[in-house]
């Protein structure tokens, strides 16, 4: 049983936006890596054919150097940004309640520009949006967000650059992964529900003529989700997004709940 299960769930699964890229011939020329850590797929991205420039985000100091190190030796191509991004700019703090930082049950708070912020904050970085920091080359852009649990709250903040991409790979996740992160922390127009985030940046990407592409319907509280302009796909794409996209709801709204999974 567990074999069936691991082909059905790889069926729909991501095997990664690069090879869905290549696979499909896609011709990409621009691309913007929201949480690009230590540069690492920032160059796997560099390296697809074509590829003319690439904005980079990176709030995180240690991982910021080390990603900046490697960037020097791609002259003109990353366009390096070392900010966090939200709906609107300002500032964001990131604490935990555990006190071990990467557990997942940070929590991010927003702060306006004009507050008065605690400038003894351990960990809090400037922050910005997409739609502030890009300036389109094309309509065949690639978005890859990671950006630790917030990224739908990242796409309030790209709704017009969100018309110049054709494919985006996001994380997100399905099931609430901690108590500790809950509405009064989050702040936004559209705010996180015992779901994760999954259907809040459903609801972004369709409101923009995305359809869902891949995703993870196994029992996972986390994972990536493929979106590509609806423009690009096929009627029989089209219906098996819709058939993908049935499965995430029912699955993980209403199955592995009463499974009591993940």
């Amino acid at each position: 049983m567990g074999k069936v299960l691991d082909k059905f769930y790889a069926r729909y699964g991501n095997p990664g936006v690069l090879s869905i890229i290549q696979n499909r011939g896609m011709t990409i020329d621009w691309a913007i890596e929201a949480g690009c850590h230590d540069g690492t797929d920032t160059l796997r991205i560099a390296g697809l054919p074509g590829m003319k420039a690439i904005f980079a985000f990176e709030p995180d100091s240690v991982a910021a150097d080390i990603a900046q190190a490697k960037f020097d030796g791609i002259p003109n191509k990353i366009k390096f940004v070392r900010s966090a991004l939200w709906s609107k700019p300002g500032t964001v703090e990131m604490y935990s309640p555990t006190g071990n930082p990467g557990d997942g049950n940070s929590i991010f708070v927003f702060h306006e520009e004009h507050d008065d912020v605690n400038k003894k904050l351990d960990v809090s970085f400037p922050c910005t949006t997409i739609d502030l920091e890009i300036m389109a080359h094309s309509s065949s852009g690639l978005l890859w967000l990671d950006v630790e649990g917030v990224p739908h709250i990242v796409l309030e903040g790209a709704t017009t650059t969100l018309k110049n991409i054709a494919i985006a790979q996001i994380e997100v996740e399905m099931h609430k992964m901690s108590n500790f992160r809950t509405p009064p922390y989050l702040y936004s127009t559209v705010q996180k529900t015992i779901y994760g985030s999954f259907i809040q940046v459903h609801k972004i990407m369709r409101t923009s003529n995305f359809k869902l592409y891949r995703a993870p319907i196994h029992p996972g509280f986390f994972g990536d989700v493929i979106y590509i302009r609806k423009e690009l796909l096929s009627k029989i794409e089209r219906l098996q997004s819709f058939v993908l996209t049935f499965l995430m709801l029912l699955l993980h709204r209403v199955v592995y709940p009463c499974l009591k999974k993940p």
